[in-house]
């Protein structure tokens, strides 16, 4: 993503913009560097927005969302629950009725720990009045694979995640306010009458 909005930038500002990875920690640290930078308009980051402030919730970080100036957004891509296609569960409501009537009963695969995918797992649980069992992998792909192999009962990712796996995965419920372009048929969080978190993933180049 940051590779292709770059290309665009390099000929808007006239100049070469090099595109530096700086994995690790689920991020944290490249978004401490772009906190902690020094302000001279030449360092940037692109970032997922609740991602990086998921993780200041449980864990001690050096920056938090005052630590940035946002300059634009150019994806929007929300979260969701998803189950695989031949799970029981037809609704979100489905779902959310047997957490709260078997509490720890219902598996959710999540993407890693402290990220946006496990922050939006706790308040959906929260807002539902039930209990999942939270299962954290090394990766979306890991977790999307353990969900269409059966080995947990539902998971929560990006909805760009499930788009090529329309045969294999049923989505529940899209995490925001309005349904997407990408997906109109399926409902929001909201839809269902439970006070949903909206959780959009929005990466966003942001500088110090």
């Amino acid at each position: 993503m940051a590779r292709t909005v770059g290309q665009f930038l390099e000929k808007e500002l006239g100049t070469s913009v090099v595109i530096r990875n700086e994995p690790g920690a689920g991020g944290q640290i490249g978004f401490t560097n772009t906190a902690t930078a020094k302000p001279d308009g030449y360092t940037l980051g692109t970032f997922n927005l609740p991602a990086a402030l998921a993780l200041t919730y449980d864990r001690k970080a050096a920056y938090d969302a005052e630590s940035f100036s946002y300059l634009a957004n150019f994806v929007e891509d929300p979260n969701t629950f998803v189950v695989a296609a031949d799970s029981p569960y037809q609704t979100l409501d489905d779902l959310l009725a047997d957490a709260r009537e078997n509490p720890g009963a219902v598996t959710v695969g999540l993407s890693a720990l402290g990220g946006n995918d496990h922050f939006a797992a706790i308040l959906m649980q929260k807002a539902a009045g039930g209990e999942f069992t939270l299962v954290p992998f090394k990766g979306a792909a890991n977790a999307r694979t353990a969900l269409m192999g059966g080995h947990v009962a539902a998971g929560t990712m990006a909805l760009s995640q499930t788009a090529s796996f329309g045969e294999e995965l049923r989505v529940l419920a899209v995490l925001a306010d309005e349904r997407s372009d990408f997906a109109p048929d399926v409902p929001t969080g909201t839809a269902h009458r439970r006070p949903a978190p909206a959780s959009p993933r929005v990466p966003e180049p942001a500088g110090p």
